[in-house]
């Protein structure tokens, strides 16, 4: 089989500038291309999204290892995740890429996520224009996302035609990619639809997984523990009502529920806030931004797993919760898109509060504080689920698989 030259392209992801960078789907993916042979380009930009500072203070290249190359483009930085400085940021970025992209050999294939909607449209462009075939893989909903910034008199079809340039660059990405692929069915089904059309036999779901843990770490059996910890890993963003739990932590701790700890594993804009709102808690732990090994021993000491979204929040199946169902942690989620809510209610794997009630997300750790037994059955359902569709290591085995017979279909058809 012909090795390809790949370019697999995602802002915000961490880049692998170390060896203990914890990769998501961008970084998983180029790995297990390389790791079969093709030579790989990961495209991201300097700045480093989650801690909100720069890798480097201009454009970077460097070998990250075999068949791997690494290319970061100049970013301007932002503070905020839903920003006028991110959305500046981005265009800076995107607008940056077809003078970088001429000191390289054209790929053979191209996979570019959304976000950047910017980055994917001038990438959209450069493949039509070098008859290179591309995938494009819907992560979140840009430029969706921004709807909800504006102020409540504005109506969506108002903010949508405000809105109408970035989603005519979105919709021409998805329209002329070769192949459409998403992290869910409902968001493969949106993308379809942006492309006029309906999925067909190149469009595939490919959930974004997590990790195995390895098998090294020390287990735990919550039966014999004397605290049980209910964690939050992931990025304190304004999508995510931290703040719930902080007052679920208050609760417990004013009616003399010792036994319970709260673990808020990151970071982001908003953890001075929820901070000073635990100054007085003794049962609320902030461990900062962590490292693989770290967040592997905080999933596998933990008691479940929660999900506290906002209202509206749009994503679908985050990685957040392959990362607890890799633990056999059952979940606790706030999300109300059918993606979750079927999985959530089909494999009983967890259960799901109403995202404007923090008395909501309290009672659901209380029932399982409680139902021992029925955390521990949720917890094997959860374990089989995560073997059966969220262990990366399958996962992006068939996206190589997908990625192959793209090229291969699209070269038949010149």
């Amino acid at each position: 089989m012909k090795k390809l030259k790949v370019w697999v392209i995602k802002l915000g992801e961490p880049p692998p500038l170390k060896e203990n960078i914890r990769l998501w789907r961008a970084g998983l993916l180029a790995k297990e291309l390389a790791k079969q042979g093709h030579e790989v380009t990961l495209w991201n930009s300097t700045f480093l999204h989650f801690q909100k500072e720069f890798a480097f203070d201009k454009s970077t290249e460097m070998i990250v290892s075999d068949n791997l190359k690494l290319v970061l483009i100049k970013s301007l930085g932002y503070k905020k995740n839903i920003s006028f400085k991110r959305y500046i940021d981005h265009r800076f970025v995107a607008n940056q890429f077809n003078r970088i992209a001429k000191k390289h050999d054209i790929p053979d294939i191209i996979v570019v996520a959304i976000p950047c909607h910017h980055l994917a449209y001038k990438i959209s462009k450069y493949a039509l224009r070098n008859r290179v075939p591309y995938i494009c893989d819907l992560r979140d909903l840009w430029p969706d996302i921004f709807l909800n910034v504006f102020p409540r008199f504005v109506n969506t079809k108002l903010a949508q035609a405000i809105l109408s340039k970035e989603f005519n660059r979105f919709n021409f990405t998805s329209r002329n990619a070769n192949s459409l692929v998403a992290v869910s069915q409902s968001y493969l089904e949106l993308l379809a639809s942006r492309a006029n059309r309906k999925p067909g036999n190149l469009d595939k779901v490919f959930h974004v997984g997590s990790h195995p843990i390895p098998n090294d770490l020390d287990e735990q059996i919550w039966d014999d523990q004397p605290v049980k910890e209910i964690l939050y890993v992931g990025s304190f963003g304004k999508t995510y009502d931290l703040e719930s739990m902080i007052k679920v932590a208050s609760y417990f701790y004013q009616n003399g529920i010792t036994d319970v700890k709260f673990i808020l594993a990151g970071g982001g804009e908003q953890a001075e806030k929820l901070q000073s709102m635990a100054k007085e808690l003794p049962n609320v732990t902030f461990t900062g931004w962590l490292d693989t090994n770290g967040i592997y021993k905080y999933l596998k000491r933990a008691y479940i797993g929660v999900l506290p979204f906002k209202k509206n929040a749009p994503q679908s199946l985050p990685n957040k919760l392959f990362d607890y169902l890799s633990a056999g942690l059952p979940v606790v989620s706030s999300l109300q898109n059918t993606d979750m809510i079927n999985i959530i209610e089909e494999k009983q794997i967890g259960l799901t509060f109403d995202p404007e009630s923090w008395e909501s997300l309290c009672e659901k750790c209380l029932w399982f504080i409680q139902h021992p037994e029925d955390r521990l059955a949720m917890s094997g359902r959860s374990k089989e689920f995560y073997s059966n569709y969220g262990n990366s290591n399958l996962i992006y085995k068939d996206y190589v698989a997908h990625i192959e017979n793209v090229y291969f279909r699209e070269r038949q058809n010149l």
